[in-house]
């Protein structure tokens, strides 16, 4: 058995274990992949190193994953394709009507199975296989409803989504009213505090008028006291 078989053993089981090629990341190896995809003029890394290298992308029509091929194009195969008896029609069948027929087909042969093992236990293969084809059948049924699953699902989830963006813009078209309410209120409240700044402003420049007048005017009373003061000592002096 080569290695490659090997490994495929392991990914084949129910709990694989580790791969094995995580041993060849050493930080030696590592530089000697580095130093050798430098090199264009080289084949390939073979040895250890070739686990290094990441897979390429499968050109074939299928792949290798855990064990087991899977095409890469995602198609239901059909059970002729799988070489399984189809028990129900091929083309023109409603597929509900069918699957409640292989439902109860599969109830009878359940109570087949039953006292099959009651009388003649050693004959129970029989009833096994065919209970295993009807599930089989109703299996391929269903999963021919999942791309329709798929689309309504995917239905669903678009009108969750579009509901969830009106609901969002409901709500930012209702925050800005609000907000342009307050701005409103705030842009009067703004004005009309600045209308009463005005007017104080307008008192207080009106009474500055008043009082620059009186000073003017009381000064003016001084002078001409201290002038006629002055006067009278210059008579004195005349006198003496």
């Amino acid at each position: 058995m080569n290695p490659t078989d090997v490994d495929n053993a392991q990914l084949d089981t129910v709990f694989p274990p580790p791969p094995d090629f995580f041993r060849h990341f050493t930080e030696a190896n590592l530089a000697r992949l580095e130093e050798h995809g430098s090199d264009a003029t080289l084949p390939p890394p073979t040895g250890e190193l070739s686990y290094l290298v990441p897979p390429t992308i499968p050109s074939e029509s299928e792949f290798f994953m855990f064990g087991q091929r899977w095409p890469l194009d995602d198609t239901l195969p059909s059970l002729k394709e799988q070489e399984v008896e189809q028990l129900y029609p091929t083309d023109g069948f409603n597929r509900t009507k069918e699957l409640k027929k292989l439902n109860n087909s599969l109830i009878f042969k359940y109570l087949d199975l039953i006292g099959t093992l009651a009388t003649t236990p050693s004959k129970f293969e029989k009833d096994v296989d065919d209970i295993r084809l009807i599930l089989v059948n109703m299996h391929h049924l269903i999963n021919e409803f999942r791309p329709y699953q798929a689309r309504d699902t995917l239905k669903l989830m678009l009108e969750d989504q579009i509901a969830r963006r009106h609901q969002v813009a409901s709500e930012i078209t209702s925050a800005c009213k609000e907000l342009s309410t307050d701005l409103g209120d705030a842009s009067e409240l703004i004005r009309t505090r600045l209308e009463e700044a005005q007017h104080v402003v307008q008192q207080s420049t009106s009474l500055a008028q008043v009082n620059d007048t009186t000073l003017a005017v009381k000064s003016e009373l001084a002078s001409t006291e201290a002038d006629s003061i002055r006067q009278a000592l210059d008579l004195l002096n005349d006198l003496v």
